[in-house]
């Protein structure tokens, strides 16, 4: 079983697996995010995200508007085996419940800066956010490396092709 080597920049919760064979770790908010950074760094919307601090300047909370979208670093730095990606995903009950989805969410094996979690409110309701909260869970996933190679025609694109389906869409191979 291969590892997932991290390193904390921030207090913050570990990334876990909720069960040995959850697909998804778990990532969680910070506790020692400060306001400065925050809004520095972390409002990708001009849409004022308000956020509440503790007596020390560290966010407890983050509110988010409907269709306000926010980057919360996630206070962890990690080494993602070679020939994977860390890809983000919503958690089940934070997409359901509160309408939070994610973004930005590819993490490739030579990026070395802090994780950061990209997040949209895309329900009606204003949604919380707060520090230590379980957020998005990350999948580990194979990446075949194939290279672009562009082919002259649609004819040579598919002359081996028996496809009964052609260039049939949405719903082209049937709804049951």
């Amino acid at each position: 079983m291969e590892t997932l080597k991290y390193t904390k920049i921030r207090q913050v919760k570990s990334p876990v697996r909720g069960t040995s064979v959850a697909a998804g770790i778990d990532f969680f908010v910070p506790t020692s995010i400060d306001k400065e950074t925050f809004e520095k760094k972390c409002n990708t919307t001009n849409c004022n995200v308000y956020s509440e601090c503790d007596d020390n300047g560290m966010i407890t909370k983050i509110k988010l508007q409907p269709g306000e979208s926010v980057m919360i670093p996630s206070g962890i730095k990690m080494k993602v085996p070679h020939g994977h990606a860390l890809v983000f995903m919503n958690k089940s009950g934070v997409g359901a419940k509160k309408q939070l989805d994610v973004l930005a969410c590819v993490i490739d094996e030579d990026y070395e800066g802090e994780v950061h979690i990209n997040l949209v409110n895309s329900g009606k309701n204003t949604q919380y956010i707060e520090a230590g909260d379980k957020i998005v869970q990350g999948l580990i996933l194979p990446i075949n490396y194939a290279m672009p190679e562009e082919i002259g025609t649609v004819e040579e694109l598919y002359a081996n092709s028996d496809s009964s389906r052609g260039e049939g869409g949405f719903g082209s191979t049937g709804t049951k």
